[in-house]
């Protein structure tokens, strides 16, 4: 299939049977609204309100260090650093009593720490819902209604089946020893790039590195309309916009896809270039991303993370999902 970008996302709602030879139970139901480009939702750590981005581009489950005091949740240092889009940040851990998200419930959760996010307002959020809480499950990304349906899958699921109406599409994910977040390899305009799924990513962007080996000179690119982008490093990014003719994800092609090209953070170690294949990988990490399909795909595109079948699956048009009884 081909699509003329940009589309209208379909708001119309239809039901759809999951496939029986894969039952699927939801465990959670995240409403969501959207604030910047941001994915956020409402949940509880050890009785207290906690307002999380939910991000899939996100490792762990991590709380604001101010946030964390607030809450409850007593931090230590760890000595590690996180590594992302303008620069590095160190890395503090702490455990909740209780943390509940939906009608999922966790005793002693082990929580990241950072002063990351605390360059948010106060009004902002606590922190980022990441895949170390999702990766069990198959994930329903439904930014089109606003819900985020968190489904248990049981039976033979090799195969995606997932409670979405059709037109669907998918593409295989590829494992990452130690990684849990969604990643896969895509077509940009005939080359072959690693793009991560990353719902805390208002914008779809690749990293300079890779737009490079694509062939593509970066100084002739206008600034993108929002000229910078700010990721786990204190700094910002420029960012310039380029319409790619052809990207390809699995069985579906997008035609004349907008995605920023944005620097990337020099950092110290092995780590040479943060989210480009030169990285040095050794140590089972991932990191190796060169895209980030970002919050905006995702109004257009309705995805399902589906771990139990390891796949992506992308419903176009996009369609509000039936919420489960």
């Amino acid at each position: 299939m081909r699509v003329q970008w940009p589309v209208a996302a379909c708001l119309a709602l239809l039901s759809a049977q999951a496939s029986a030879a894969c039952r699927l139970g939801a465990v959670a139901v995240l409403p969501l609204r959207m604030e910047g480009g941001h994915a956020l939702f409402d949940a509880d750590v050890n009785g207290k309100l906690a307002r999380f981005i939910l991000d899939t581009g996100a490792f762990t489950t991590m709380l604001k260090r101010s946030s964390a005091e607030r809450l409850g949740v007593s931090m230590s240092e760890t000595g590690a650093d996180s590594y992302g889009v303008g620069g590095s940040r160190a890395i503090w851990r702490g455990r909740a009593r209780h943390m509940r998200v939906g009608n999922m419930n966790a005793d002693g959760m082990m929580l990241g720490g950072s002063d990351f996010l605390d360059k948010v307002s106060e009004s902002g959020p606590d922190g980022l819902f990441g895949m170390n809480m999702m990766a069990a499950y198959d994930v329903d990304l439904d930014l089109v209604g606003q819900h985020a349906i968190i489904f248990e899958a049981d039976g033979d699921c090799h195969k995606p089946a997932v409670a979405l109406a059709p037109p669907l599409y998918d593409v295989r994910l590829v494992p990452v020893a130690n990684n849990r977040v969604a990643e896969m390899d895509v077509g940009v305009d005939g080359k072959t790039v690693r793009a991560e799924i990353d719902t805390g990513s208002p914008h779809t962007v690749m990293f300079r590195s890779a737009a490079y080996r694509l062939g593509l000179d970066v100084s002739g690119l206008r600034v993108a309309g929002h000229q910078m982008i700010g990721g786990v490093g204190p700094g910002k990014v420029a960012a310039f916009r380029h319409v790619f003719s052809k990207v390809v994800i699995g069985d579906l092609t997008v035609n004349y896809m907008p995605v920023d090209i944005v620097d990337q953070a020099v950092v110290t170690g092995k780590r040479v270039h943060v989210g480009s294949l030169l990285t040095d990988d050794s140590d089972g990490e991932g990191g190796g991303e060169e895209m980030l399909i970002g919050a905006d795909f995702m109004q257009k595109v309705h995805l399902w993370i589906s771990n139990s079948s390891h796949r992506l699956i992308m419903q176009f048009p996009a369609q509000a999902s039936v919420l489960p009884k």
